[in-house]
């Protein structure tokens, strides 16, 4: 595993998130989104899509989920966050659940300009999940007061959008801020355009995150 950008705040590697992880040691949080299987979101695409990748990422598999589950129960401390289809929720909440963590919610990411269902074979998907965790080890304690777990923001397009699933910074402002303190440490293991890293640093917390794809990676 081999740093491209180190600071004294925040560092995105090259390699495998969850052996990644595993390696560096505790933090104190992980907000990560998932590669979940394109066929999931789009219904119809051919079985192909599976291996070679839809939106440019090779698909999720049981066994990276089941890797990655086990390096965020070992390493988090405080609050996990996996943004992942619906139809996956019940996996993570499984996997995670069977390694001592907490399952506190399911949250919704509604996205306020959706993209069409282009096939016009059923509705398009205006939303995203967000499960959502917490160690057992520590106590529980989050910043956004009764609020709903419903975050409403417009899909990354145009420039700034560098990975065909990037989040908008605003959701990972809003994540973060409801969720970790200043000074804190933020892990993302499928690291992407590594807008959770940056919006991070930006807070004042430190992060860490793993890209396996070199060519996202190198942007």
């Amino acid at each position: 595993v081999e740093p491209i950008s180190v600071s004294l705040d925040c560092a995105l590697h090259l390699g495998d998130g969850p052996n990644g992880l595993l390696e560096h040691g505790p933090v104190d949080h992980v907000i990560t989104d998932w590669p979940y299987d394109p066929i999931v979101e789009a219904g119809n695409l051919a079985e192909t899509v599976r291996n070679t990748g839809a939106y440019g990422f090779a698909a999720g598999t049981n066994e990276l989920r089941d890797r990655a589950a086990q390096a965020i129960a070992v390493q988090c401390r405080r609050w996990a966050l996996v943004c992942c289809a619906w139809e996956e929720t019940h996996l993570w909440r499984m996997e995670l659940e069977r390694r001592g963590m907490i399952y506190i919610q399911q949250g919704s990411w509604v996205k306020t300009n959706p993209k069409p269902q282009m096939n016009g074979l059923g509705p398009a998907s205006g939303a995203e999940a967000i499960v959502i965790f917490h160690s057992s080890t520590l106590s529980m304690r989050w910043n956004g007061g009764g609020k709903a777990a419903i975050w409403h923001h417009p899909v990354a397009r145009g420039d700034d959008r560098i990975h065909t699933t990037q989040k908008p910074t605003s959701l990972m402002r809003d994540l973060i801020e409801d969720f970790t303190d200043p000074g804190e440490s933020i892990a993302d293991i499928f690291a992407g355009s590594a807008t959770t890293l940056v919006v991070a640093q930006g807070l004042g917390r430190s992060a860490v995150g793993w890209e396996i794809d070199p060519d996202m990676h190198a942007q």
